[in-house]
């Protein structure tokens, strides 16, 4: 929203030099907020909206760019300065009267409970300039809105609040004060950091001096922000922060989990839950390190939760619905505002002196959970540090069946088992489960092409029960291969296969055909070296092509002789007719003179070798070599 600067007559409209000037301030994000969200992968809609709106910004006017709600520190939340204090990081004091002393000027600091990843954004751009030659006339004053410098030390006005999980990070990585040594992990929030800092510099890196020094301007004296104070004695500040953030980009619910165990273990016990409240900092701070260790495949947090929640809770008669709603039942059920005193967990506390048993145990399995939680979907994965690398050293086999499990989506309901396994069984080379999975979610779903439902309630409940051992390990292998085998009847699919799609292309527009292509080549591999890159980068393609050509005025087609158009093209979809290579194929020319071509992969190989001539006899056979092996490698007799 543009207003004009000059004619502005709305008090709660302030700029971001009146923000951190007028009454001078100290920002912290406090140790409920979430990390910085909008460097997230592939999502910077949030940086260029901002970007955009800055460069929009012309002559006298100003945009309005949203709230900032702030909490100044109480006597309640004053231990949590302290912590920075006594930490020997930074040297302030803060007073009886609640205010904060650096080189004898007096400072009042402030909690920011909503409206950080603007003020995050909005940092990191003014340290940029700080730094910038061109911007010479600026540099100081646009690093205080940062820190100021005393004495030989840095005192930072804007950051995260001590031990929270950006706090070094910021500081070191993005504020680049090399004084600060990183003891901490890095996470999803720090990577995201990291993308932002690079996307302003990539912003930055073509503008001369007066472009910068007039951007300085519109982001310091253009911008306005509405803000907003609460009183945390009047106010929950956690609710608060949990309200706001269901606007704008909302938290994830694994960071509203983090925000409601600390609310309902501060309203329990006071001041009792210090130590208990960095316990679960400190555990998430962990989980999102895990969650974006591979920087190239960042995993979902609400995935995560969810899985987990499924493994950890009884659910017992559940129905496929109630398993849908699973954010109400954390959240209105078993971590209720409502009654403090009737949340599970809390109920244990006392047991022994300052020990919290409940929380203890949830703790400590999320922290386990989210390891193997990485491995199931990272099992290749290089690990740096010896006691990861021998934790996860497992078998190649395993590590095969969760690649396997990785490509075929379908069943993805099965990970909270698979999750379950790996907690409670320390074999390192015992595949039988994994196995079994992977034949269901391949013969359920891609072959009798049941709906994605099927079966998922079910084993969400088994879920659990494996998880507390209610159930052995041989009784749920045997219970899944009952739950496949209880589809794999031949009219489900032929009807998958040949009736069910709207092209009806038979094997060629089959959801399983690129799945059962790639098993094809793995077994036509052995122990040779992969010729394909990866599965991601693979594709089908038809060996005889789709179109009708011309060959030549004598040419007799070897495929198409003596066939009406009926039969070959009941013969062209069918599944010896399919290979996989590198990339889509098209065959748009004489079919000899393009065989030498596509010789990159085991498939073609196979079919160049065994079949001389691509007539209408080879495309047969080679399809029932292929069923052959579709049968004898998940192990199907149907019904």
């Amino acid at each position: 929203m543009k207003i004009n600067c000059e004619e502005n007559k709305i008090p709660t409209l302030i700029t971001l030099t009146d923000l951190f000037k007028f009454k001078l301030k100290v920002f912290r994000i406090p140790d409920y907020q979430r990390g910085y969200s909008w460097g997230r992968k592939k999502e910077t809609k949030q940086l260029n909206d901002l970007w955009n709106d800055i460069e929009n910004i012309d002559g006298n006017s100003c945009h309005f760019t949203g709230t900032i709600t702030l909490e100044k520190i109480t006597p309640n939340s004053k231990w949590r300065w302290e912590k920075e204090i006594n930490s020997g990081e930074r040297e302030f004091d803060v007073s009886d009267n609640l205010t904060i002393y650096i080189e004898n000027t007096e400072y009042t600091p402030y909690f920011v409970v909503d409206g950080q990843q603007r003020l995050v954004s909005l940092m990191i751009l003014l340290s940029l300039l700080s730094k910038e030659d061109k911007l010479l006339d600026k540099k100081e004053e646009a690093q205080r809105f940062v820190s100021i410098v005393g004495n030989g030390k840095t005192h930072y006005l804007f950051g995260y609040e001590k031990d929270t999980q950006s706090h070094q990070f910021l500081i070191r990585n993005i504020f680049e004060d090399h004084s600060m040594e990183i003891t901490e992990p890095e996470t999803l929030y720090t990577q995201n950091l990291t993308r932002a800092k690079d996307f302003f510099k990539l912003k930055l890196k073509d503008l001369n001096g007066d472009k910068k020094n007039e951007l300085y301007k519109k982001i310091t004296e253009q911008l306005l922000f509405n803000i907003f104070e609460i009183k945390s004695e009047e106010l929950d500040i956690s609710l608060v922060f949990e309200t706001l953030n269901y606007r704008g980009k909302p938290l994830s619910k694994l960071e509203l989990f983090k925000n409601r165990l600390i609310l309902l273990i501060t309203k329990r016990y006071g001041e009792k839950s210090k130590g208990l409240r960095e316990n679960v900092i400190n555990t998430w701070k962990y989980i999102y390190e895990w969650l974006g260790k591979n920087k190239e495949k960042e995993l979902d947090d609400d995935d995560f939760l969810k899985a987990f929640w499924v493994m950890f809770y009884n659910h017992h008669g559940k129905t496929d619905k109630k398993f849908q709603e699973f954010e109400h039942d954390i959240f209105e059920n078993k971590y209720k505002i409502s009654d403090v005193k009737k949340n599970d967990f809390l109920l244990e506390y006392g047991k022994r002196e300052n020990h919290f048993t409940g929380l203890d145990k949830l703790l400590e399995k999320l922290t386990e959970a989210v390891k193997y939680w990485f491995f199931i979907h990272n099992p290749d994965f290089e690990f740096q540090n010896p006691e990861q690398k021998e934790k996860f050293n497992y078998s190649p086999e395993i590590k095969k069946f969760l690649r396997k499990l990785d490509r075929n989506t379908s069943g993805g309901f099965m990970k909270p088992l698979i999750l379950a396994y790996f907690i409670n069984f320390q074999s390192k080379e015992n595949f039988d489960l994994l196995k079994q999975i992977e034949r269901h979610n391949y013969c359920v779903y891609l072959f009798a092409g049941r709906p994605a439902d099927t079966n998922r309630s079910h084993f969400y409940e088994k879920a659990n029960k494996f998880f507390i051992n209610m159930i052995s390990l041989q009784s749920i292998i045997a219970e899944i291969r009952t739950k496949t085998d209880e589809w794999l009847k031949l009219e489900n699919v032929y009807v998958h296969i040949h009736r069910s799609r709207a092209k009806n292309k038979q094997f060629w527009d089959w959801n399983g055909i690129k799945y059962t292509l790639w098993e094809w080549e793995e077994s036509l591999q052995g122990e040779n070296e992969p010729i394909l890159p990866n599965y991601l980068n693979s594709s089908t393609y038809l060996i005889y092509p789709t179109s009708r050509f011309s060959f030549g005025k004598n040419y007799v087609d070897p495929v198409r002789r003596g066939r009406a158009d009926n039969d070959f093209d009941k013969l062209r979809y069918s599944l010896g007719n399919i290979s996989i290579n590198k990339k889509q194929k098209s065959l748009n020319g004489n079919i000899k003179l393009k065989e030498k071509d596509i010789s990159q992969s085991y498939s073609d190989i196979d079919k160049d070798s065994n079949y001389k001539e691509w007539t209408d006899k080879t495309i047969f056979q080679r399809g029932l070599q292929m069923l052959a092996f579709i049968e004898e490698n998940w192990n199907i007799e149907y019904k």
